[in-house]
């Protein structure tokens, strides 16, 4: 009985000490969020002022950077992309935007009145979203928030409590970001983009007998067995379903999203934590590459990586014909620990695939490395690869990578016209390469 005891105590501390943990990961990817949010509305302040094109190129750059680490930083957040898709469309459109500006800067436009007033309405926005994100920082400082209660929660049951308090500050974050005006531009996040219908949705409505059954089979691919499937609700969003949240007999909360047409598993967050590393990043890859496929998401392949808390952040690109087709990503988040999935997100992928007629390439490969080689003292590979461009358009193009001294950029050819379309600089570090 003494053991018995023993080992029940043992595993309620590390419940405790599991709970702790994530709960000081997720605080830290809130105050980096906020400190990003922040950043946002400060350049964009300088942008609004600016009258050269170096300068508003400058700021405009550091607005589109700062937007997507705010979204990075509130994917990792323990809460489903339902819960906060207008602050997550807000984050998206800033810094979409603001790219497509510095694009226009570069080629010589300048910024007219309309684009400033619009400016204008995204530093308001971002002022109101960092004054609501202060308001939730003070009360975490004050105790009446904690992100382990969140951990233990699901965000449904969260949205569901009008008197919880955690609950409260979210649903009034999100109906303030409701209140976002309709942004139409020439980008991909524009809302008149965003209203088409996702190309990957097909097949028959499920209903929840199905969902549930699907959850199962889920559960056993990861590895886990639920003990209790607390509620499947119907979801809306960019793409209608359901959500369905579940505790595993290991005690893990997960909340699993699938799209009401086809059953698509949509995304997938979980409270499990990784708490040392056993597994190595290419382990962690070749799980996650082959999780995709026994789910269906079949011939993607990794592209960019990161890795935090003993996890890696993952996102695969879809391959079709030797070509990188990078409108159609999907993210996911393997533990180092036991190599198991512990989050993913297919929205875009399933929002921008589809099977596409990819055009021959008008100049060879050779012709592009030429190209791109006078940028670059020494080129490392060169692979065809489909890139987003403005509005709904595709572009296929050479990815050329190669090195200036220390530093590793990709130079985008145009495959059919030798045009070049983009560069990025590639930043390694110990946790992981990322693109600016």
């Amino acid at each position: 009985m003494a053991i018995l005891s023993y080992w029940g105590y043992g595993q309620y501390q590390a419940r405790k000490n599991l709970e702790i943990y994530l709960g000081n990961s997720y605080q830290r990817s809130f105050y980096e969020m906020v400190e990003n949010i922040e950043q946002i509305q400060v350049h964009l302040a300088k942008a609004m002022v600016a009258n050269s094109p170096a300068q508003n190129i400058l700021n405009l750059t550091k607005v589109w950077r700062s937007a997507d680490l705010a979204q990075a930083d509130l994917s990792q957040l323990p809460l489903s992309e339902s819960t906060l898709y207008d602050t997550a469309k807000f984050l998206n459109q800033a810094g979409d935007y603001a790219h497509v500006l510095a694009q226009k800067n570069v080629k010589g436009e300048l910024l007219n009145q309309k684009n400033r007033e619009e400016l204008q309405d995204l530093r308001k926005y971002s002022a109101q979203l960092s004054d609501a994100l202060h308001q939730l920082e003070a009360n975490i400082f004050d105790g009446k928030m904690n992100w382990s209660e969140l951990v233990k929660k699901t965000a449904d049951e969260l949205g569901d409590s009008k008197h919880n308090f955690i609950a409260k500050n979210i649903n009034d974050l999100e109906e303030e970001m409701e209140k976002y005006p309709t942004l139409i531009y020439d980008g991909p996040f524009s809302d008149h983009i965003k209203d088409i219908e996702p190309r990957a949705i097909e097949g028959k409505e499920i209903d929840k007998e199905i969902v549930r059954k699907k959850t199962v089979e889920l559960l056993d691919i990861i590895g886990s067995k639920e003990v209790e499937i607390k509620d499947i609700r119907e979801i809306k969003g960019k793409i209608a379903g359901y959500t369905v949240d579940l505790k595993t007999i290991e005690g893990y909360n997960f909340n699993i999203d699938f799209s009401k047409k086809g059953g698509k598993i949509i995304n997938i967050v979980s409270s499990r934590g990784s708490q040392g590393v056993n597994f190595s990043q290419k382990n962690a890859i070749e799980k996650g590459k082959k999780f995709l496929e026994s789910i269906g998401y079949k011939n993607m392949n990794s592209t960019f990586f990161e890795i935090k808390d003993n996890i890696a952040y993952i996102s695969y690109a879809y391959e079709q014909d030797d070509v990188i087709i990078y409108p159609d990503i999907i993210d996911l988040q393997v533990s180092l620990e036991d190599n198991r999935v512990m989050a993913m997100d297919a929205l875009a992928y399933l929002v921008a695939h589809y099977d596409r007629k990819i055009k021959k390439p008008e100049i060879s490969s050779n012709e592009a490395k030429e190209m791109a080689s006078g940028k670059l003292n020494k080129v490392d590979s060169v692979q065809l690869a489909l890139i987003p461009k403005s509005g709904l358009k595709e572009v296929l193009t050479y990815e050329v990578r190669g090195e200036v001294g220390n530093e590793v950029y990709l130079i985008y050819i145009n495959a059919l016209t030798g045009e070049e379309e983009q560069i990025l600089q590639l930043i390694k570090s110990s946790n992981g390469t990322f693109s600016i």
